[in-house]
């Protein structure tokens, strides 16, 4: 089956799992997830009135590709520096784990792109085919969150290795 399905980007996906923790569950997936609940049960009907899908997903490709360049150049920036400060971050472990920061933060930026490139396909298949469908738009929503939160997250682990 992989020789005809490509897996690899769903392997590499799937091992951010391994870098969790209960307080980047609740603050990476509950938060959203809340704050994307709250919003669907509250202002369902003002939004369907609104016809602001088109300029939504626009903008929602707009940022998931800036986001997905940024995410890959913080990918080759680890990969092809040396120095004191990448055998810090190899050295470091997340929480008495086998996983050092550096991978840890390989999985974070390579778990947002994949996120932010299924966002990216859907907005422009929903762009393609006009659907205005509001789950749809509260599961983008949910996903960018979730993937702006990941990214801070990686980027606080980052500066708070260099602060010690």
């Amino acid at each position: 089956m992989r020789k005809i399905i490509y897996f690899e980007s769903l392997i590499q996906w799937g091992k951010y799992f391994k870098t969790l923790k209960i307080n980047t569950v609740i603050t990476n997936f509950i938060i959203p997830l809340a704050i994307v609940t709250l919003f669907y049960f509250s202002n369902k009907e003002k939004i369907i009135i609104v016809d602001t899908y088109q300029s939504f997903y626009v903008g929602i490709l707009t940022v998931s590709t800036l986001i997905i360049g940024f995410s890959y150049s913080m990918i080759v920036s680890l990969i092809t520096s040396n120095g004191e400060n990448t055998d810090r971050l190899k050295s470091e472990k997340l929480d008495k784990r086998n996983i050092s920061l550096f991978e840890a933060m390989l999985h974070k930026f390579y778990f947002v792109i994949i996120n932010l490139i299924i966002v990216t396909i859907m907005s422009i298949l929903f762009l393609i085919i006009s659907l205005n469908n509001f789950l749809v738009l509260c599961i983008i929503v949910f996903l960018m969150i979730s993937s702006l939160l990941i990214l801070t997250e990686g980027l606080t682990n980052l500066v708070s290795v260099f602060k010690k």
